[in-house]
């Protein structure tokens, strides 16, 4: 079971830091998306957490939260299961002449 819902993960961690906007700055680069819903609190795509670590240790920037978000059991069976189609819709005609 983990081993599914580990295939299904991205490289997403949440970070919170009293600092968050300049440790934004300084995890921008190519392949890797920074979003905030908090002043304190960023949601890392593309970074592994170690890598965020040493880039807050360089700049000396404090962590209090560095969180390797896993999908789901339910997100990772839609994505195995995205490309399959279990019902087709179909379109059904009536003739109203024969009422």
């Amino acid at each position: 079971m983990s081993e599914l819902i580990n295939s299904a993960s991205t490289e997403q961690v949440r970070v919170r830091s009293p600092r968050a906007s300049e440790l934004r700055a300084a995890l921008c680069g190519p392949d890797v998306t920074v979003s905030s819903t908090q002043a304190d609190l960023l949601d890392v795509h593309g970074l592994a957490a170690e890598r965020i670590g040493e880039i807050a240790l360089q700049r000396g920037i404090v962590l209090y939260e560095l969180t390797p978000q896993l999908a789901s059991l339910e997100k990772a069976y839609m994505d195995m299961t995205e490309d399959s189609v279990e019902y087709h819709a179909s379109s059904i005609t009536t003739d109203r002449s024969a009422a």
